[in-house]
């Protein structure tokens, strides 16, 4: 019944190991560290909340409050893993080391665009609808549509740059 997400499990078992070596080594206090270690807590995050989606969907019809919040939570850690991850290429595409996000704001262009359009992409996805069916788990909806493009958007970005 829920064969689906072996591989969610599979990644989020790998992620764990990861960051238990990652977070085990000694790292330096830049702002690129933080973002890194923000971005391992949200991949976690966000597989944890996949696969807990995917379970109340498929076996219990009786939350569908609870299921519906857990699939929104789990667009809106995706969207700000996609943010953390664009982030985190163009920080190090920089040849400036920022201490802080304030400086980011304050002595970037790039860094000013980039954060005001994560604050209104965010409380966008917000109020986005997200919807789903079972059996197959399937999600769809303008949520994750949104998620989706902001990825390719993203992505073809750093390309570019």
């Amino acid at each position: 019944m829920y064969s689906d997400i072996s591989v969610q499990i599979v990644s989020l078992v790998y992620i764990i190991i990861f960051s238990i070596v990652y977070f085990s080594k000694r790292k330096y206090n830049f702002l690129e560290s933080r973002v890194y270690k923000l971005i391992l807590l949200f991949t976690i995050i966000t597989l944890l909340l996949d696969i807990t989606s995917a379970y109340l969907i498929e076996g219990n019809t009786k939350y569908i409050m609870f299921s519906y919040i857990t699939v929104k939570f789990y667009y809106m850690s995706l969207f700000t893993f996609i943010i953390l991850f664009v982030s985190y290429i163009l920080l190090n595409r920089t040849d400036v080391k920022y201490d802080t996000y304030t400086d980011v704001f304050n002595k970037s262009i790039l860094g000013k665009v980039w954060i005001i359009i994560a604050i209104i992409l965010g409380l966008a996805m917000i109020v986005l609808p997200v919807e789903y069916s079972t059996m197959p788990v399937k999600y769809y909806g303008m949520g994750p549509i949104f998620v989706y493009a902001l990825a390719i958007i993203g992505s073809l970005v750093l390309t570019l740059l």
